[in-house]
């Protein structure tokens, strides 16, 4: 059984809004956490998830933000760091919180998932 999953926003969530938001009620209805996983800060998104049931929240930039790596914004406030930095930390999320299954659409991410997360790229 599914305890913990996790979708992020844009290309996922953004890309068929009604279908994740019946998806993760049926998962919060089972008992299992859904987790938000996104490279956005959540002031940039909150109106997506306004009406989206979730359980936690995790953005990227916020993260290392807290740990003092420097993020810098481009023109659209969109943050940026080190690719290398940015591209792992979804694997280490999971890994850290037991995820069984994150949904993303970018192939970047898939390989620094190791062990328990499978990781699905639509």
């Amino acid at each position: 059984m599914i305890k913990k999953i996790g979708i992020d926003i844009h290309g996922v969530i953004t890309d068929s809004p009604e279908f994740w938001k019946s998806c993760a009620q049926i998962y919060l209805d089972r008992g299992s956490e859904v987790h938000i996983i996104t490279g956005a800060e959540f002031k940039k998104v909150k109106d997506i998830l306004k009406d989206f049931p979730y359980t936690h929240f995790f953005s990227i930039s916020e993260y290392h933000k807290d740990r003092g790596i420097e993020v810098t914004y481009n023109e659209k406030g969109d943050p940026h760091m080190d690719d290398e930095i940015w591209n792992k930390t979804k694997a280490i999320y999971c890994k850290e919180n037991n995820i069984d299954i994150h949904i993303d659409d970018s192939d970047i991410y898939g390989k620094y998932f190791t062990g328990r997360t499978q990781y699905i790229k639509l």
